[in-house]
């Protein structure tokens, strides 16, 4: 309609100038590290899709923010961790498993102890075990709690770095039988015929 006013979006850049400064304002309060260092500058541009992690990011932490400033917006909290689900999934990004465990499989909402969710310890069968359940939507989590335990993203042989180069060599060397055999059969022909 051309006389109608359409309401207006919140800027976002204001929103992503504020945020840093109240999560340092939070975690100065609390005695707290920050929940997610900023990386380093050259590996910033190594990133692939260095917005997309940005972005998440920033969603993770309003999550965090939302909840620590009022423990009733669990709703928004929710709506910003489903909004970085759904935007991990689209663009096939992989999340920390750090930040995939604070995160509801079912209803997507924030798992902070107290809050919205419970943690306990039990000790089943040999096994120490850590149960975190959802007050939202009452689905458990099950870790295990062993100390020697290392995700396979932690483990020397997941780095890039460790694994084995391809042989550049080993194409030709699967050749060079074929060649050595051929050479054979000529040399064979030259002997016959003299």
């Amino acid at each position: 309609m051309p006389g109608q006013v359409l309401p207006s979006r919140p800027d976002v850049r204001l929103l992503y100038q504020a945020l840093p400064a109240l999560l340092l304002q939070h975690h100065l309060q609390l005695g707290e590290a920050l929940l997610l260092p900023m990386p380093a500058l050259n590996m910033a541009n190594q990133i692939k899709d260095k917005e997309a992690f940005e972005r998440l990011n920033f969603l993770y932490q309003a999550a965090h923010c939302v909840l620590a400033a009022n423990p009733e917006n669990v709703e928004l909290a929710r709506f910003y961790c489903h909004t970085q689900k759904t935007i991990g999934k689209r663009l096939v990004l992989r999340q920390d498993p750090s930040i995939k465990r604070t995160i509801c499989k079912r209803c997507s909402s924030l798992l902070l102890s107290g809050i919205t969710c419970t943690v306990r310890q039990r000790k089943r069968r040999g096994q120490r075990l850590t149960l975190v359940r959802c007050l939202s939507c009452g689905v458990t989590k099950r870790f295990l709690n062993n100390p020697n335990y290392k995700l396979w993203s932690e483990q020397p042989e997941a780095l890039l770095e460790n694994q084995p180069k391809p042989d550049i060599n080993s194409g030709a060397q699967k050749n060079s039988p074929q060649e050595k055999g051929s050479s054979i059969q000529t040399d064979n022909a030259e002997n016959m015929t003299s």
